[in-house]
């Protein structure tokens, strides 16, 4: 991480709303979704560096589904990426809403909707959702409703997330899609 950081510029960083997990969270947060019926497929929609990944594959060989969007830190997650990790230098939008996983852990990008192109997001999530999201929708709310979507029936979701979307007015839809 510490590499990355040092040879990265702070406003690419920005850009990709690059804020890495502590350990000790993430391991909290792996092994809360780990624990209960046997996991087999587990994803992480927003990659990074993989922490999250790397604890899971000390803990359970498991199959991996990731995704990392910008391909600088992809190039560096690549070299430390454990066995059993389908790392892909794509959108998690991208990638199929039918997939299901019975495990997922994730610490999205946290973008406001003027920095990042939201309109496809958002008709992406209202469309397969039915939700009538607006374009003030951060970024991070996305990510969790498709991955809710993505959840196998007794599967179990950790997701990094603030709490501002409970007293915004994108946040109501979010509640609804939550409920």
């Amino acid at each position: 991480e510490q590499k990355y950081i040092a040879s990265t510029s702070l406003d690419h960083r920005k850009r990709y709303a690059q804020f890495f997990t502590p350990e000790k969270i993430a391991e909290f947060m792996c092994r809360w979704v780990l624990k209960g019926k046997r996991k087999t497929h587990v994803l992480e929609p927003a990659y990074g560096l993989g922490i999250f990944s790397r604890i899971i594959a000390l803990n359970a060989p498991l199959t991996v589904d990731a995704y990392e969007i910008d391909g600088k830190i992809f190039a560096s997650a690549v070299s430390v990426c454990p066995d059993g990790v389908n790392l892909r230098n794509e959108d998690y939008f991208a990638c199929d809403w039918n997939a299901r996983y019975d495990a997922i852990v994730c610490n999205p990008p946290y973008l406001k909707f003027h920095d990042y192109d939201n309109a496809a997001y958002i008709q992406d999530v209202n469309s397969h959702l039915g939700t009538k999201l607006n374009g003030f929708t951060n970024l991070y709310t996305l990510f969790l409703l498709k991955s809710i979507a993505q959840l196998e029936e007794g599967g179990r979701l950790a997701y990094i997330i603030p709490s501002e979307f409970l007293n915004s007015d994108y946040g109501v839809e979010v509640k609804h899609a939550l409920m």
